[in-house]
């Protein structure tokens, strides 16, 4: 069966659409915004870059700003908070990293058929292609700290 659509991709999209909303189109940033700073990052797990993973920095702080990015093909990530790239506030956040794929229970052939005799297609299969504790950020054991200077941020999964 071949692979029809990531979540990781899936979330890109939805992370896309909410900077949008945040921002609005055209509209140049608000004066009393607070101040990001780049943050970069890589994200391997045991060794290998990871592909369309989804990372994400949710603050300590009550009161703060979470921060998300998407890795490319060789595990680098940029984290947006208000517009794309922008980076993260600064302070102290726990970190989740997911990332899952979908793909059909049937094959093209049956899904043609399906979609021939204008039957719904049974629900996408989803897995997970990284260990569940990381999709958490109470789970996944990894912090990270925002501040001026900041060095690119390195995550190592493993098992």
């Amino acid at each position: 069966m071949r692979l029809r659509w990531t979540r990781a991709l899936g979330w890109g999209l939805v992370s896309t659409t909410l900077v949008f909303l945040v921002e609005g189109c055209g509209r140049s940033a608000p004066s009393n915004r607070p101040k990001t700073i780049p943050v970069q990052g890589v994200v391997k797990y045991k060794g290998t870059p990871v592909e369309g993973a989804m990372v994400s920095l949710v603050p300590q702080d009550p009161k703060g700003k979470g921060a998300v990015g998407t890795t490319d093909k060789s595990g680098k990530f940029q984290l947006t908070t208000f517009t794309a790239g922008d980076g993260a506030l600064p302070g102290s956040y726990l970190v989740k990293i997911s990332k899952t794929t979908t793909k059909s229970q049937l094959s093209e052939a049956q899904e043609q058929e399906y979609m021939a005799k204008g039957k719904p297609l049974p629900p996408m299969i989803e897995k997970d292609e990284l260990p569940a504790k990381y999709k958490q950020e109470k789970t996944s054991g990894l912090t990270a700290e925002v501040k001026e200077g900041v060095k690119p941020l390195e995550f190592d999964l493993s098992d």
